[in-house]
């Protein structure tokens, strides 16, 4: 498995790489989802994707082209923390 993290902004982290199982992923993480009270494991996952099982978590509502721009992730997760905390 190959995994990178990059920081998008102070708030927003994505993590991706290849994994033998599981194809492709992106992980969306949002530091002010983790440091509240909404996150039970709070490790701030907004959307979990990947080649196999497509996303099994998608809390901001973006689309797989979406992932690929940066002003959309970090437009939606902020619209998700003004909206939802």
């Amino acid at each position: 498995m190959s995994r990178k993290v990059f920081d998008l902004n102070e708030n927003i982290s994505i993590a991706y790489g290849s994994d033998h199982a599981l194809g492709q992923f992106i992980d969306i993480m949002d530091k002010r989802y983790a440091s509240s009270d909404k996150d039970e494991q709070g490790e701030g996952y907004l959307v979990e994707w990947c080649n196999l099982f497509g996303f099994s978590q998608n809390q901001i509502d973006i689309t797989v082209e979406g992932l690929k721009d940066e002003a959309t992730v970090i437009e939606l997760c902020d619209e998700f923390v003004k909206e939802k905390l």
